[in-house]
């Protein structure tokens, strides 16, 4: 007769560390979203909101223009961000770009140093599957800069880094098996520029620009 296990079955713990070097899995799973009813993923919950609570005005983050790999604070014209929940309350300053800028970016785009576009589709999953770790990392952070930026609600904010992390290893996937059926080629669209919403601010950059893989029968 099976013995019943007395333990209880919901151990989600936001506060565990993510493993960064995990290979990926077999098949995909998602992401589960945070359970909100344990007391410790609770009290993490509200220790992202007390962090970034205060990470305003004075104390707001400086965010430089990243372009070919450099980060440029001067020179800029210099944008505020404010919490839509806090009228008046600055979240961050960050630099806008000019017309030299955005064309330096696409010829980046396009040298494609890093060698994206040579990867087979196996190596692309692996490096992807590390970008997924990452996120799941980043989750708290995450959901505290929507927070802050965007006014969401915790409960808004989670369910989209796990939808976000989702993405980055659902595509790679779709992609590796599309390249392995007969007859079927893929090849990229190129560079592409993504312009995300103000309503899905982390799902949707990461869908976006990753869409880039569609298969072209041969």
């Amino acid at each position: 007769m099976p013995s019943l296990r007395d333990e209880p079955r919901r151990q989600q713990n936001r506060n565990d560390t993510v493993i960064q070097d995990a290979k990926p899995r077999p098949t995909f799973v998602n992401e589960p979203d945070t359970d909100f009813s344990l007391p410790t993923n609770f009290e993490w919950a509200d220790r992202i909101v007390q962090r970034w609570q205060s990470r305003c005005d004075r104390a707001a983050p400086e965010i430089p223009l990243v372009v070919d790999g450099s980060e440029i604070l001067d020179g800029r014209v210099v944008c505020e961000s404010q919490d839509p929940s806090r009228p008046g309350v600055c979240v961050a300053r960050y630099r806008q770009a000019n017309g030299d800028d955005m064309e330096r970016s696409v010829a980046c785009a396009r040298r494609d140093e890093d060698g994206w576009r040579r990867l087979d589709d196996e190596s692309r999953l692996w490096i992807m599957i590390h970008a997924v770790h990452q996120l799941k990392s980043a989750r708290a952070d995450l959901m505290g800069a929507a927070l802050a930026d965007a006014g969401k609600t915790i409960t808004e904010s989670d369910p989209e880094v796990s939808e976000a992390i989702d993405f980055v290893e659902f595509y790679p996937r779709t992609a590796s098996f599309f390249a392995q059926l007969p007859g079927v080629q893929t090849h990229g669209r190129g560079v592409v520029a993504v312009v995300s919403p103000w309503n899905f601010p982390i799902a949707i950059p990461c869908v976006e620009s990753l869409r880039r893989l569609p298969p072209a029968m041969q």
